[in-house]
């Protein structure tokens, strides 16, 4: 159930309110903090570009919330691990927008790869294709690398996110990984 939008674009949010839920009791604002007061809510979808990502992902978990947060992750490995730790010793949900791992043909993969029914791969080669055109919500944040932009970012961190996931070993946690 969606209770609120937020968005620095107050017509944005609410076009998308008319478009997805016109027959909803939705609030609009611009501040996210509001939402994060309102105790009927349980948890935040983070889709904001990646430099907002900790600040509002660490308020968003002081405030008791899961949270869902758009890939790319954060900026830094130094904000990543800030956002783990806020996480320890929490029943809190933190899930990132990685929806290639939903992708049946990807799932049937990892699966194969898992049970070992093709072997043993030593070597992997992903890549990039993406048809892209201008749209309404085109905000240019992803041709600014300060903001988190840029191709590799932006969607080079889908592939890097399967290449890791097709080829895990029982690893648990983005530091266990990096780590290793």
């Amino acid at each position: 159930m969606v209770n609120a939008i937020v968005d620095t674009n107050l017509e944005r949010a609410a076009q998308i309110k008319g478009h997805f839920l016109p027959s909803r009791n939705v609030k609009i604002t611009d501040d996210y903090q509001q939402v994060l007061e309102d105790s009927q809510i349980q948890a935040v979808i983070i889709g904001t570009p990646p430099n907002l990502h900790e600040k509002m992902t660490l308020d968003a978990l002081k405030a008791g919330k899961h949270v869902f947060c758009e890939k790319p992750f954060v900026l830094t490995l130094e904000q990543a691990n800030a956002i783990l730790d806020a996480l320890k010793g929490t029943n809190l949900k933190f899930m990132l927008g990685f929806n290639y791992r939903f992708i049946p043909h990807f799932v049937k993969m990892a699966n194969l790869l898992k049970k070992g029914a093709i072997g043993k791969p030593v070597i992997a080669k992903s890549v990039l294709f993406s048809r892209t055109s201008p749209s309404s919500t085109f905000t240019g944040f992803h041709l600014n690398s300060a903001l988190g932009g840029g191709a590799l970012f932006e969607m080079g961190c889908h592939h890097i996110d399967l290449l890791m996931w097709f080829f895990r070993k029982n690893t648990r946690g983005l530091r266990q990984h990096l780590e290793h």
